[in-house]
């Protein structure tokens, strides 16, 4: 009997075992079919998609702000301010110019040599001359830094210039 028992059910069990095994088959392969069907439906939903953009973006936001700060402080404000400083460099070399032509011609008119007659012939004409230049840059600039040694200088040949040498 304990030979025979055991044989006869593991006969009879045989086709109930090969059964078993094709139906959990048949089930597994449905569910795989609805599984696939169902993660491909979620991966192109909408609400998925923006579910992972918003989460990506609060992902990286930080870190994105910190590398675009790193590389402003580290590259684009350094080259801001050495364009800067080299601007005002300029603005500065150019001023200083400007304000030593109009000492220069400021010390020229004052010694001009009164007595030379070709000085006399031409000197009421020139004057005027600059006169005129003057007053349009002072019309043209009334507050630009060099107005102020440009008005003296032209107070100064209006008093050089006389009726008679023009």
């Amino acid at each position: 009997m304990k030979k025979t028992v055991p044989q006869c059910i593991s006969k009879s069990m045989d086709p109930i075992a090969g059964q078993l095994s094709n139906t959990i088959a048949a089930k597994l392969a449905a569910v795989e079919g609805t599984l696939k069907e169902s993660i491909t439906k979620l991966v192109k939903s909408k609400n998925l998609t923006d579910a992972v953009v918003r989460a990506t973006a609060d992902t990286l936001q930080g870190p994105i702000q910190a590398a675009y700060r790193e590389a402003f402080q580290s590259v684009v404000l350094p080259a801001f301010e050495k364009s800067c400083q080299s601007m005002f460099q300029q603005i500065n070399d150019t001023f200083k110019q400007g304000t030593q032509e109009c000492d220069y011609l400021e010390e020229a008119v004052m010694h001009l040599d009164h007595s030379d007659p070709i000085t006399r012939d031409h000197m009421g004409s020139v004057m005027n001359q600059v006169r005129q230049k003057l007053f349009q840059f002072l019309q043209v600039e009334p507050h630009n830094t060099l107005s102020k040694p440009a008005r003296r200088l032209m107070i100064m040949l209006q008093g050089l210039v006389t009726p008679g040498m023009t």
